[in-house]
């Protein structure tokens, strides 16, 4: 009488039956998980309150706000630096969420990138012509978005797996004391 036994080893049929379950559970689970959107959301808040209070300040410094483009005088407002602010940083935060279940390491390279770019706009607001307020105010409120950024995509980091799953739990940096 002959016996069958499992073989360890799965057969054709069972690994593309996995790989079809993994594909099925991956396209089931949303884009973007609770913890990543509110890490996103915090994060453009954060730099939207930051860059409101530095605008108020450049104000009340006797900053106007002005500059000239193609011989019409033009404002800054509020609106303009919240939507400059929050825009790029809200776009920038969640494509590098999403990116991250594929690719872990793309949050580093966000953390570089925005700071990089972030920086980088420093020039064109140095390259117009602005009262002394409202220069040192516009250029602080770049400046202020490097940490800003990096502190979210650095939340993101810690709290998130590449597969999107919840990462360290806060227990996990405090390690229990041993009696």
């Amino acid at each position: 009488m002959v016996t069958s036994h499992s073989s360890p080893i799965p057969t054709s049929t069972a690994r593309q039956r996995q790989r079809r379950q993994r594909q099925r559970r991956q396209r089931q689970r949303p884009p973007l998980q609770p913890a990543e959107v509110r890490t996103v959301v915090l994060t453009v808040v954060a730099a939207l309150l930051m860059n409101t209070v530095i605008f108020l300040i450049g104000s009340r410094a006797g900053g106007t706000y002005l500059f000239t483009s193609g011989g019409v005088t033009q404002t800054t407002g509020i609106s303009s630096v919240a939507l400059y602010t929050g825009v790029p940083l809200l776009l920038g935060m969640a494509l590098a969420a999403v990116m991250s279940h594929r690719w872990p390491g793309v949050l580093r390279l966000a953390e570089v990138t925005a700071s990089v770019l972030t920086l980088a706009t420093v020039a064109a607001t140095v390259s117009v012509h602005w009262d002394r307020a409202s220069l040192i105010a516009l250029t602080a409120m770049h400046l202020a978005l490097v940490p800003i950024s990096i502190a979210g995509l650095e939340h993101l980091r810690r709290t998130t797996r590449a597969n999107g799953t919840p990462g360290p739990t806060p227990s996990d940096h405090h390690p229990k004391e041993h009696s």
